[in-house]
């Protein structure tokens, strides 16, 4: 299986979200088999990881009344 940099599996797969485990294991083999596909996968885990930290310091927004209504 060959897949590119851009192909948007390999951000579900680097995020954990690929439910498939057939799929899974055709991504796993061709990052395997490709550094620059192991270095984008890097990547887009650590970005992850900042975005995930980041917001989970970030407080929820609290609304009144009258801005949940018109919502």
């Amino acid at each position: 299986m060959k897949i590119s940099k851009e192909d948007p599996r390999l951000a579900a797969y680097a995020l954990g979200e690929i439910d498939n485990p057939e799929e899974r294991a055709e991504i796993e083999q061709a990052v395997a088999a490709d550094p620059e596909l192991q270095a984008e996968v890097e990547s887009i885990r650590s970005m992850g990881d900042l975005l995930a930290g980041g917001l989970g310091k970030e407080a929820a927004p609290e609304f009144s009344e009258f801005e949940k209504a018109n919502m």
